[in-house]
């Protein structure tokens, strides 16, 4: 199994991206023991649209993009 976070922002460099990379490096140990063969953060660029909805929904376009086949999908939203 392969564990694959998406998320839409400019997580690496920041507090938060660092904070995100310790677990990723943590959960990589853990999961081999359940049997998560790799734990993976990706991120899309934030859309440049003006309007929020446009906005939202080309930033849920490229996350939607990126989803394996056949892949579980849990969404949270901050």
């Amino acid at each position: 199994m392969r564990l694959l976070i998406l998320a839409v922002g400019h997580g690496r460099g920041s507090h938060e991206g660092g904070l995100a990379e310790d677990y990723v490096e943590r959960a990589q140990q853990m999961g081999k023991r359940l049997g998560i063969a790799d734990v993976a953060i990706e991120e899309v660029p934030v859309s440049k649209a003006r309007e929020v909805a446009k906005r939202k929904q080309e930033e849920a376009e490229r996350l939607a993009a990126r989803v394996p086949d056949a892949a579980q999908v849990i969404c949270l939203d901050a």
